[in-house]
């Protein structure tokens, strides 16, 4: 009997996610109990990670085995904290030696054939999300002696600092066998880690990482290398589908080591809450924070200190030029705010503003607060102020509003900052505050020249202050060759810089990812500012399911099939039609992420000692799995289902191969994917007793098999034979009269295209 994890699964998701560690905190964990309610263990005995980094944006897989040493049977918890901005792009787990792969449904349908499986006393794998970068699922049984493995795929946009690029994953042990590979097309350089010692090679224009750990508790691997490019060069990479409007992906990176005559002279107003919710530590950190700021503030500024509750009430009515005396006296006034009642961000955002001089100088808010407030009334002051002020908004603690104050900012060109350790306050307050003095483009914008933009995210690009990056994401349309290019303001003088956009290049489906997730997190604003409509949800709904995503909406689901109940079948196949059609109008989503399998998976071949330990290959969709021996053909071999995120074309896998002296070898080895059903082309010519059917296919394909068989008798069928010319021909024994002839034709990837023919004897 089941007593530790009741099937009232949502609560429970909801209670054990606030015990979790903060999602900046990458961390994976297995909790386990015995059946009787008993706290008990699993050991970790393998772990893989292979990472692709292309263009910053890293692909991971993190492969794990985890072993019941008990005598009994357990249950438990599986829980991966990525931190923010990463998505779970697929996972799995394995029933003994069956893989069992998740998809992305709807929420609601997950949930009810999660519901259904479980009073059978099983738990199928739902993957959800419990918090900001952290994901969970619950795994049961675990069998006495059983080794559960599971797999874990995920995405992201690394981060840049300067030149300097940073990865880091969350791990189980410091004895993972970790392997990454970067590409870029900018010169890379200074590849490092604090947490692991690392072995470097360059082969073929990329880096050839292997990670082992420093030291015996090292629970996550910290990444950085450099990009060598020149200053505010433009990134743009560009994914296209033929047919299809393009993705693109535009990154601009400010250096961090620009002089300082590029600060210009500011007025800043700092507005605090001191509403009840902020009362005790959070009130001292902000005030903490806020003197920091008054601290740095330049002789040449302007500074002045709103505070609110429920009221609003400020220092000066205007900001004060910076003196001494003006110093001490804001840091003085922020020293006696006590705590109050309600929170009016609209109020206290109103009188900052109404507040500024109508002058040349910039100016910024700095807007601190920890709780809800008006959505509408807010946004509705922010709209009026137009972009006269930067804003840049702080929220504390679990129970801001990110929403609100990520959208206040972006409407202003300012950044939002999310802190909920209360220990980090001072010190990125601090480093927002280097973001607010250095400014060094402005009014930053986009264009396109050869091709046209559209549907561009985020809607409102923020100003770009030193050792920052600016990412954007959007449609093209059109297929010819192009240029992107940001324009700005810097140092009082217009701009420009610009990058070469490319009608065909190497394919990279995460740049359309990275749109539809953007695309998503912009509805996903809109549901929590203005309330949910069926319009949004649905649009949510069909992105998500259409690009793979998991939302507040959907979740990954995997179940094996003969643990399906008749109604879960049911539920299922109705939610699988409905995929398809949302699919079907999502047809550039289907060349990026095909669930549809094709009809014949490939297959990996490479050359290796027959005695080697082991032999795994990691493709670059983020698929696993490990080789095994054929000795009819003296290779390793691997037959593998593609799954998601993946296009037709020509790929390389990373391989790696333990020798059997222990030696680790990195190899790579070419594939094709090929979901491409030949279009056959075929004639009849009637001869004695039958008819000579011959069969080729119009669009080039090689074919590797045609079968002709007479419709309602299916005795009457024939292997066709393949000629020298690529056509293929048999003799099909007819009796007098008319037939239809079904002739089906598989390609060497085995997609089976099919013809009906008519035919008479």
């Amino acid at each position: 009997m089941r007593t530790l994890l009741p099937r009232l699964a949502t609560p429970l998701l909801l209670t054990l996610a606030c015990l979790w560690p903060t999602a900046a905190r990458a961390q994976v964990s297995f909790a386990t109990r015995t059946e009787e309610g008993a706290t008990a263990t699993l050991r970790l005995a393998e772990e893989t990670l292979v990472v692709t980094i292309d263009q910053q944006f890293a692909a991971s897989t993190l492969t794990q085995a985890w072993v019941n040493e008990t005598p009994g049977r357990l249950e438990g918890r599986y829980g991966i904290a990525l931190g923010d901005g990463v998505r779970v792009h697929g996972f799995a787990y394995w029933n003994g030696e069956k893989k069992i792969i998740g998809e992305v449904f709807e929420k609601e349908v997950a949930r009810q054939v999660y519901e259904e499986v479980t009073g059978l006393g099983r738990d199928p794998g739902l993957l959800e999300r419990t918090a900001e970068g952290a994901f969970a699922f619950r795994v049961f049984p675990i069998e006495p002696g059983e080794r559960k493995r599971i797999e874990v795929s995920f995405g992201r946009r690394l981060p840049r600092a300067g030149r300097t690029v940073t990865y880091r994953a969350p791990l189980g042990t410091p004895a993972a066998r970790i392997l990454v590979e970067v590409a870029d097309d900018r010169a890379l350089g200074g590849v490092r880690s604090s947490t692991h010692e690392l072995t470097v090679a360059t082969r073929g224009g990329k880096l050839f990482v292997e990670a082992k750990a420093r030291t015996a508790d090292a629970k996550e691997l910290v990444l950085a290398y450099d990009v060598l490019a020149a200053d505010f060069t433009v990134a743009a990479t560009a994914h296209r589908v033929p047919g299809h409007d393009g993705w693109v992906a535009i990154a601009l990176a400010a250096p961090a080591d620009l002089p300082a005559a590029a600060v210009l002279p500011k007025d800043l107003t700092v507005v605090i809450d001191h509403s009840g919710s902020m009362s005790g530590e959070p009130l001292a950190q902000a005030r903490l924070a806020a003197e920091a700021v008054l601290a740095r503030a330049r002789d040449a500024d302007r500074v002045n200190v709103v505070i609110f509750d429920d009221g609003v009430e400020s220092l000066y009515p205007v900001p004060r030029a910076v003196t001494a005396e003006v110093r001490a006296e804001a840091i003085a006034y922020v020293r006696r705010i006590t705590e109050g009642g309600g929170t009016d961000i609209a109020g206290a955002l109103d009188r900052a503003l109404a507040s500024q001089l109508v002058d040349d100088r910039p100016d910024v808010i700095l807007f601190l607060t920890d709780g809800q407030s008006d959505t509408q009334a807010a946004l509705a002051v922010a709209r009026k102020q137009g972009q006269a002020a930067r804003i840049f908004t702080v929220g504390i603690g679990p129970g801001v509003e990110k929403p609100l104050l990520s959208r206040l900012a972006a409407m202003a060109r300012g950044r939002f900052t999310y802190i909920e350790n209360l220990g980090t306050i001072e010190e990125r307050v601090a480093r927002l505050y280097q973001q607010i003095e250095s400014p060094v483009l402005i009014d930053v914008a986009v264009h396109a020249d050869g091709a046209r933009l559209e549907r561009v995210y985020p809607r409102t690009l923020p100003d770009l202050a030193r050792g920052e990056e600016v990412v954007i994401y959007g449609r093209l349309v059109g297929d010819g060759a192009g240029k992107i290019t940001l324009t700005g303001r810097a140092g009082g003088r217009e701009v420009a810089y610009a990058a070469s956009l490319v009608p065909t290049g190497k394919p990279r489906p995460w740049v359309g990812r990275m749109w539809a997730e953007s695309r998503v997190d912009d509805l996903l604003e809109e549901v929590a500012l203005a309330g949910e409509t069926e319009e949004l949800k649905n649009e949510t709904i069909e992105l998500a399911l259409a690009y793979n995503l998991v939302t507040p909406y959907t979740s990954f689901l995997a179940i094996p099939a003969e643990e399906l109940t008749d109604g879960a079948r049911e539920v299922l196949a109705s939610a699988r039609d409905r995929k398809r059609q949302i699919r079907e109008a999502h047809k550039d989503a289907i060349a990026l992420s095909r669930d549809e399998m094709p009809p014949g998976d490939p297959v990996l071949e490479l050359r290796a000692p027959k005695n080697a330990r082991q032999v795994t290959a990691t493709f670059p969709f983020g698929l696993v799995e490990d080789l095994t021996w054929d000795e009819s053909r003296e290779r390793w071999r691997v037959r593998f289902l593609v799954p998601k995120d993946v296009v037709d074309g020509v790929y390389e896998a990373k391989v790696l191969v333990v020798h059997a002296d222990g030696e680790v070898e990195l190899a790579t080895a070419r594939y094709t994917i090929d979901s491409m059903a030949p279009d056959l082309e075929a004639l009849a010519t009637t001869v004695a007793g039958g008819v000579t059917i011959r069969v080729t296919a119009r669009d080039g394909l090689v074919l590797g098999s045609v079968v002709a068989a007479v419709v309602g008798m299916p005795s009457l069928r024939i292997d066709l034979v393949r000629q020298d010319d690529g056509s293929w021909i048999g003799v099909l024994l007819l009796p007098v009269g008319r037939h239809e002839v079904r002739i089906v034709g598989a390609d060497g990837a085995r997609n089976e295209g099919e013809l009906m023919l008519a035919v008479e004897r």
